[in-house]
């Protein structure tokens, strides 16, 4: 059976489908931060499943933990998985493994039996943010990772993506989520459909920097000094991926979320392509 190693170069994430051989510079993992330790384990037990023909999937991970993911499988030699969210261009996504007996058909019927949305509708009397519905879900006694995207295309109502296993939890009759802040809510599920819209609206950002490093790259969408930029990473004002406990010289990826308070929230798309003075290329879209 592969073991999940870990690349001494960064592994690439795609968002539909990973696979490939295993690296010759790969190495076993000895440095569980990676990931935390119930997650390596969880996904180590998952490929075992798979690789004895039983399928599985992970919890609900941000782009940083799928990137992990994908690195530690391909080195380990495993291509069947992929990421879904419950629509196209979820942020929040599990990791499916599948067994090679599986088709497309069974992976795809899989996929779509373990995620489910419901809708919570508020009065419309009171303005709710993002933070508003999440803050009431996950004061039910709820995991992050059982919970996807959290969206809100409408003041007073929330999509939210979640662990169909808590469908029942949700819509028993018991459930104790009635309220969001000060606002009575319902509850009702919710089927995605061919031409569902997330509701998110980006400006493209486009800027050149000398380093991939934290700091240069939050000054640069952001337009702040890099010093500023600095005090504001160490005092846990900037988060990578959702992570406020990163470094100025962490490296930023493709697929990256980048939050700067009171700077804005930034998507990473490119970061790679040089220019002729030798310096890379910064493609981003600003949530707006």
């Amino acid at each position: 059976m592969p073991r999940l190693c870990r690349e001494r170069t960064s592994g690439v994430f795609i968002a539909e489908e990973c696979g490939g051989e295993k690296d010759a510079a790969a190495e076993p993992i000895t440095d569980r931060g990676i990931m935390e330790d119930y997650q390596f384990n969880k996904l180590e037990d998952l490929a075992r499943g798979a690789l004895a023909g039983r399928p599985g999937v992970s919890d609900f991970m941000n782009p940083g933990e799928q990137r992990k993911t994908a690195a530690l499988l391909q080195s380990g030699g495993f291509s069947r998985f992929r990421f879904a969210g419950g629509y196209d261009d979820a942020e929040r996504v599990r990791a499916f493994l599948f067994p090679d007996y599986f088709s497309r058909e069974d992976e795809d019927e899989w996929i779509a039996s373990s995620i489910a949305a419901l809708r919570i509708t508020g009065s419309g009397y009171e303005k709710l943010k993002h933070a508003d519905f999440m803050g009431a879900v996950l004061a039910l006694g709820l995991r992050r990772g059982k919970i996807g995207d959290i969206l809100v295309p409408k003041e007073a109502e929330a999509v939210v993506f979640y662990d169909s296993l808590l469908t029942g939890f949700f819509f028993s009759g018991e459930c104790p989520l009635t309220a969001v802040g000060r606002d009575k809510v319902k509850l009702a599920p919710f089927a995605v459909g061919p031409d569902f819209d997330s509701g998110r609206r980006y400006q493209p950002v486009n800027e050149t920097v000398a380093s991939p490093r934290l700091d240069c790259t939050a000054a640069a969408v952001t337009g702040l000094s890099r010093e500023k930029v600095k005090t504001m990473i160490l005092s846990g004002q900037v988060s990578l991926n959702y992570d406020s406990e990163c470094s100025c010289d962490d490296e930023v990826e493709a697929g990256d979320i980048l939050s700067v308070r009171g700077g804005g929230k930034f998507r990473i798309t490119e970061i790679e392509n040089r220019t002729r003075k030798g310096r890379i290329r910064l493609c981003a879209q600003k949530y707006i």
